[in-house]
């Protein structure tokens, strides 16, 4: 496992530049969105541009608050990197449901709840 346990032996928390590869990979961010996104229900209308073309199949799960509470199912998915931005906070990558196959990428509070998908090494 990771330091953090999040991922099983052999499997890591990607980092920044490895979700910049993927989004490049996929076309840039203004496209690498919706091929990521699931067709799933679970995302509310529009779903814009999702084809889950990649197989990466992201679910809008939104996240979870400083406070505890959680915020913004079936609008996005929010997912770490493993990179720090400072003490406090780290980079994410996110989908969301109106976003054109946009797929962005911001600081949040560590402190606050956002998916982990791991890379195998």
């Amino acid at each position: 496992m990771d330091a953090r346990e999040l991922c099983p032996l052999g499997w890591h928390v990607p980092s920044n530049d490895e979700w910049f590869i993927l989004t490049e990979n996929l076309g840039g961010e203004a496209t690498a969105g919706g091929q990521m996104k699931s067709l799933s229900e679970l995302w509310n209308a529009p779903n814009e541009e999702a084809s889950n073309s990649s197989g990466f199949s992201s679910l809008p799960e939104g996240f979870r608050n400083v406070g505890g509470g959680y915020s913004n199912l079936g609008v996005s998915d929010f997912l770490w990197s493993n990179t720090d931005f400072d003490f406090y906070e780290a980079w994410f990558h996110y989908l969301y449901y109106n976003s054109d196959g946009y797929v962005g990428v911001q600081v949040f509070y560590k402190r606050s709840g956002n998916s982990v998908r791991c890379l195998r090494d």
